[in-house]
C-alpha cells in the first residue's frame, strides 16, 4: 500500500516537473512585445513586434499589426517598408494573400516645437482615391498636426491635399487645396510654435515665388503644446480599408525628414546658424543709388513681410513672402516705389516682420 502511494506521487511529482519546464519554455520561446501607440484611433492593448529603422538621423519604429485609420492591417516587412543605398524611406502598399497592407513608421522619442520638413519622391498629385500619404505629429486624435494627400474615395475630387490641426470638425481647422506637380519631387513643411503653425509647400527642394504651391497660417484654439507628448508620424494608407482601384502608383519614397532634437533638448542656436529672435543686417552698400542687398536671419521658417517707410511713416514699398527657411537670407531694394508717395534723397526706414516679432533700421537713398 505505502509502495503504490509511493509511485502515484512519485509520478504526480514527475507530471508538475514536466509541466513547470513545458511552461518555462513557452515563454522563453514568446517573442516580446510591448504596446505602444500607433497614430490615428489609437488601438490600446493591441501588442505587436518591434522593428526599428534608422532614417534621417534619428530611430524609428515601423509598425505592424491591425488597427486604424482605416482599419487597415500594417506590415513591418522589408517589402513594405524599406531604407536604400541612398538613404531614402520606402512605403509601399502590397497586397498579400488576398489581404493589402499599409506602411507607417514614427519616431519612439516625443518632439518639440519647430520645423518638420519632409521632402517626397513620388506621384503624390495622382494617388488612387483611396490611398492616403500622411506627413503628421500625433498624441492622439485631438493633439495632431496633419499634412495630408488624398481624395477620400471621391474620385473627381478637386482638392486632393489638405492641411489639418486636429479636430478637423472645428471650423477653420483645415484646409484643402489642390496640387499638381510638374516634378515627382516635392517638399511639405510646417513650423510649430505655441502661437501658431505656418504650413507650406513647394515643388522639389528650393523655395521661391515659383515653387511654392500652397502656404497657411493657423492661429487658431486647437494648437497642441510640446508637453502633449506628440512624436513624428508617415504613414501611407487606405482610406476605410477600401482596396485600391489603381494599383499603379502604390509607393512613396521619402527623401529626408528634418525636424528639431527630442523632447527637452537644448538647441544650440549658434550651432545651428539659427538665432533665437530675428537678426537684421545692415543695408550695403549705405548710402545707395541704384540696388542695395539688406540681409537678415530668422529663427524659424516664417512668412515674412518687408516694408519701407518715409521719416512720416507712410509706406513707400511693400513685399510679401509667403514663405522664408529658417536661416540667413537676404532682399534686393531698388530704390522704387509701389505707392503714391514719392522716393527720393533722403532717409528711410525698412522692417522685416514675422508672425511674432518684428525688426527696424534706416537707410539712406542718394539720387
Amino acid at each position: 500500500m505505502n509502495q503504490s502511494r509511493f509511485i502515484l506521487n512519485t509520478v504526480k511529482y514527475r507530471k508538475l516537473i514536466l509541466s513547470c519546464v513545458l511552461m518555462f519554455f513557452i515563454v522563453w520561446l514568446a517573442p516580446s512585445s510591448q504596446a505602444l501607440p500607433f497614430g490615428k484611433n489609437n488601438d490600446k492593448g493591441f501588442r505587436h513586434k518591434l522593428l526599428n529603422i534608422n532614417f534621417a538621423g534619428y530611430s524609428w519604429i515601423v509598425r505592424s499589426g491591425q488597427g486604424g485609420p482605416g482599419p487597415n492591417y500594417w506590415s513591418s516587412s522589408s517589402e513594405s517598408v524599406w531604407i536604400d543605398d541612398q538613404g531614402y524611406l520606402h512605403l509601399k502598399i502590397r497586397k498579400v494573400n488576398n489581404i493589402w497592407y499599409c506602411a507607417e513608421v514614427y519616431t519612439p522619442h516625443y518632439i518639440q516645437y519647430g520645423e518638420y520638413r519632409f521632402i517626397v519622391e513620388g506621384e503624390i498629385n495622382n494617388l488612387d482615391k483611396n490611398v492616403v500619404l500622411g506627413l503628421f505629429t500625433y498624441a492622439d486624435d485631438i493633439h495632431e498636426i496633419d499634412i495630408e494627400f488624398a481624395k477620400w474615395n471621391v474620385e473627381q475630387a478637386y482638392d486632393n491635399a489638405f492641411y489639418t490641426v486636429q479636430p478637423y470638425t472645428t471650423q477653420g481647422n483645415s484646409i484643402g487645396f489642390h496640387i499638381e506637380l510638374d516634378t515627382t519631387l516635392s517638399t511639405h513643411f510646417f513650423n510649430w510654435q505655441s502661437n501658431y503653425i505656418l504650413f507650406s509647400s513647394f515643388q522639389g527642394v528650393g523655395v521661391s515665388p515659383q515653387t511654392i504651391i500652397k502656404s497657411w497660417i493657423y492661429r487658431g484654439n486647437s494648437i497642441p503644446k510640446d508637453s502633449d507628448h506628440l512624436r513624428t508620424h508617415i504613414n501611407f494608407w487606405l482610406f476605410q480599408g477600401n482596396s485600391p482601384s489603381d494599383t499603379s502608383n502604390l509607393e512613396v519614397i521619402i527623401r529626408d525628414v528634418q525636424q528639431p532634437p527630442p523632447l527637452g533638448t537644448k538647441i544650440d542656436y549658434q550651432e545651428s546658424n539659427t538665432p533665437a529672435k530675428i537678426i537684421l543686417g545692415q543695408n550695403y552698400p549705405n548710402p545707395f543709388n541704384n540696388y542695395t542687398r539688406i540681409e537678415y536671419n530668422l529663427p524659424f521658417s516664417s512668412s515674412v513681410v518687408f516694408t519701407v517707410c518715409n521719416v512720416k511713416g507712410q509706406v513707400i514699398r511693400k513685399i510679401e513672402f509667403p514663405f522664408k527657411f529658417a536661416g540667413e537670407n537676404f532682399i534686393i531694394w531698388d530704390g522704387k516705389d509701389n505707392s503714391r508717395f514719392p522716393v527720393g534723397t533722403g532717409l528711410y526706414l525698412y522692417t522685416i516682420s514675422t508672425q511674432s516679432e518684428m525688426q527696424t533700421k534706416k537707410l539712406l537713398l542718394m539720387r
